[in-house]
């Protein structure tokens, strides 16, 4: 075990495996008991565990297969989505290819038009 500040030892008088274990050693402090007493107070729990609030149930991304799939059972043609959902025929081509989001309001909008011809 090594002793004092590693000011004696040099590179020339160090012992064999000296500094390997200097840059090993561990400080251990060990503070007054008036502070051990001060962080217990300030850090006593609660007697009854905070209530977390329950998970939100994430629905699966709404995607291009799922838009192609809710326009197919409409029967309708990509322009008839468009002019659904007041987009643009490429527009709801991009979200069919997956290279633009579909928003939620429009997911809504053909779910609502699902539901009136079930």
């Amino acid at each position: 075990m090594l002793e004092g500040d590693g000011t004696e030892a040099t590179p020339e008088r160090a012992p064999r495996n000296y500094w390997p274990d200097f840059l090993q050693a561990e400080t251990w402090i060990t503070p007054p008991a008036q502070v051990v007493e001060a962080n217990k107070k300030a850090h006593r729990l609660p007697a009854q565990a905070p209530q977390l609030l329950p998970a939100r149930k994430r629905e699966r991304p709404y995607t291009g297969a799922d838009l192609k799939a809710d326009r197919e059972k409409l029967g309708w043609t990509q322009a008839d989505v468009a002019q659904h959902l007041g987009l643009s025929l490429s527009a709801v081509r991009k979200m069919e290819r997956g290279t633009r989001r579909i928003l939620p309001r429009y997911r809504q909008r053909l779910r609502a038009a699902l539901r009136g011809t079930e």
